[in-house]
């Protein structure tokens, strides 16, 4: 049952309010000074306080304040006359939840009551979420409180037992990396190589070379042989950032490997079989470039497996 705290120094309204509280469900108290709000609050944790912005001893904005300081979980709704919704505007921008104005039908703020403590809800079940993720999983700097962002923390939860192909999405800078590197150290694969690759940084003309290695005199300057980043990678996980920059040749050669584990040194004809497991990460839309092909259209039914989309921190506002 959640408690609400009522401040009001008008006794009809306050006693009006603590009927409509408490035949709703919650447990009430009620003060009629913002002194013995302040001082009742000190005291008592509660879930949402209900406070009249206009009372003789201390203004609403100190009782907010005061609150806020506390017990910051605390939501809090401000009532107000009609001529101080400035004020109450105020009030949002420290932290109040929301306002109502003077005067005002019952079930008009019972229903901001219930929107401010689901808000209240969810943020206490994200928080505990957080806490259980940071005792049994290592997602170092993948953080988060917004729904997308716990929708991901879920996912990566799912994979700690997984071996599948992962395809992380967003706009550079969303933290694509960190995702994948944790997937990886929280895999049976952590105490082997994670290595990360930004595909748009190889020449086109090397990447094969680079990614698959390469056998001495397979093409001029080749004057020993390379393994490549796929065999450094051997036993763990291999981060291909950018995928969409990888030239089709390349495509050709990745996709043999998500298909039957091998790969080919450039000049080599022998196979070499690997254990690597394969995540990706882009920030082009590669359902549009296998349509104008420059993304083979086989690869990315191959790549998209599961599929992880970081908006940009400006959606997710709740994570500033």
């Amino acid at each position: 049952m959640f408690n609400i705290l009522v401040v009001e120094d008008q006794k009809n309204m306050r006693e009006s309010l603590v009927i409509a509280f408490k035949r709703a469900g919650y447990h009430v108290e009620s003060v009629w000074s913002g002194e013995m709000a302040v001082k009742l609050q000190k005291a008592h944790v509660f879930d949402l306080a209900v406070v009249d912005l206009k009372m003789e001893d201390m203004d609403g904005l100190e009782v907010l304040s005061c609150i806020k300081h506390d017990n910051p979980s605390t939501e809090v709704i401000v009532m107000t006359a009609f001529g101080t919704i400035d004020s109450a505007i105020l009030a949002m921008k420290k932290g109040a939840y929301d306002y109502v104005t003077k005067p005002f039908q019952l079930p008009d703020i019972l229903s901001v009551i219930e929107r401010a403590l689901e808000k209240k809800r969810l943020s206490e079940k994200a928080n505990d979420l957080q806490k259980e993720i940071k005792e049994k999983y290592k997602f170092e700097g993948v953080i988060g409180n917004s729904p997308v962002m716990m929708r991901v923390l879920n996912i990566l939860m799912e994979l700690t037992n997984s071996e599948s192909i992962v395809l992380i999405t967003g706009e550079s800078g969303t933290g694509k990396e960190l995702v994948a590197r944790a997937i990886h150290d929280n895999s049976r694969r952590s105490n082997k190589p994670f290595v990360v690759v930004n595909c748009g940084a190889l020449p086109e003309n090397l990447q094969e070379s680079e990614l698959f290695g390469h056998v001495m005199g397979s093409f001029t300057g080749a004057v020993k042989d390379k393994k490549g980043i796929f065999l450094e990678a051997q036993g763990g996980t291999l981060f291909l950032d950018e995928i969409g920059e990888v030239s089709l040749s390349s495509q050709v050669k990745l996709l043999r490997f998500l298909q039957n584990g091998e790969i080919r040194r450039v000049g080599d004809n022998k196979p070499i079989n690997l254990d690597v497991r394969v995540i990706v990460a882009t920030n082009k839309d590669l359902d549009v470039a296998t349509k104008n092909g420059t993304f083979r259209k086989d690869l990315f039914y191959r790549l998209n497996v599961i599929r992880i989309h970081l908006p940009p921190l400006m959606e997710r506002k709740e994570d500033i």
